[in-house]
């Protein structure tokens, strides 16, 4: 409401999970009375790999091909299945919130990865921004693990849980240490990619890539991109996970992530408590000199040196 004539863009990737309830709050708290709604829609022979190893740091345990039986089981499983199909149902989507912005004003992106500019270049036109705004960069810091670093977390994923650690200590840890730490550097050249579609599975992924093309183009409402991209299938690979080098600098970047988070909260942690010691020592009307911390012991006799100077 405060930007008034400005077009404002709020994303986040839950909202492709929002019930309708929920979509009802979204558009009643933030649609202003002219929502639009946009939704990207990937290829699924990409999609899986990278959902698989951000299910890995969030503390999927699973090896990938247990994670694939369950997500493309063609009835619910549960939790994971939900997670995948559920956002990426584009009928569903496109059903749940047309039913309160209206189809006509719902935008599906068809992404390219062939063409990487498709996604700013859409925005800046629905935002209104000049061409060339929005530019994209290039991070090493923010890039996929690879296949053998997915792996290694998720076995480490394994000892956390049999260890009985909390989600508070993994978001600590792992997800603020180790994983930082994976993706400080550039992946080894000697690295794979997350493969895409094992044998068994390869049908399964093209029956639901049909799907989902027909959705896209049968859905009625604006379309940015080719719809037939996302029939595409790659041929099936995998590799044995054992055959995988779990390398020795892996392991010390994961290590170094994991020491420089502990570094980090070990000063906080410092801070902290010299911050409640001020507090409670300001609260004190008298407190003994065993009570009180050095710096604060020094401070007062400072204090009581110039007062009696200052008499003199």
């Amino acid at each position: 409401q405060a930007a008034g004539d400005h077009r404002v863009a709020h994303s986040n990737e839950d909202y492709g999970r929002a019930k309708p309830d929920e979509i009802a709050s979204i558009v009643k708290d933030l649609g202003c009375g002219r929502p639009h709604v946009v939704s990207v829609v990937r290829r699924l022979d990409g999609l899986l790999p990278s959902y698989w190893q951000e299910r890995v740091k969030a503390r999927e345990a699973r090896p990938y091909e247990q994670w694939l039986e369950l997500v493309l089981a063609e009835r619910p499983t549960g939790w994971q299945w939900f997670n995948v199909n559920y956002p990426h149902d584009v009928r569903g989507v496109v059903d749940r919130w047309g039913r309160e912005v209206g189809e006509e004003n719902i935008t599906l992106i068809v992404a390219d990865g062939r063409d990487r500019g498709l996604l700013p270049r859409t925005f800046e036109g629905l935002l209104g921004l000049p061409a060339g705004t929005l530019t994209l960069e290039e991070s090493d810091g923010n890039r996929s693990l690879t296949y053998n670093e997915a792996e290694m977390l998720r076995r480490f994923n394994i000892i956390f849980g049999e260890r009985g650690w909390s989600e508070e200590a993994y978001a600590e840890y792992v997800q603020r240490g180790i994983v930082p730490g994976l993706r400080s550097e550039p992946a080894a050249d000697d690295h794979v990619k997350i493969p895409g579609v094992p044998q068994w599975a390869h049908e399964r992924i093209r029956e639901l890539a049909e799907r989902q093309a027909d959705a896209v183009r049968d859905s009625g409402v604006r379309v940015v991109g080719d719809p037939e991209e996302l029939r595409e299938v790659g041929d099936p690979s995998f590799g044995d996970t054992r055959e995988l080098q779990l390398d020795l600098d892996t392991a010390a970047r994961m290590a170094g992530g994991l020491v420089d988070q502990s570094l980090r909260l070990r000063g906080r942690t410092q801070r902290e408590v010299r911050r409640v010691e001020r507090r409670r020592l300001a609260g004190q009307k008298k407190a003994t000199v065993g009570e009180t911390a050095s710096l604060d012991l020094l401070r007062v006799v400072g204090r009581r040196a110039r007062n009696r100077l200052r008499r003199k």
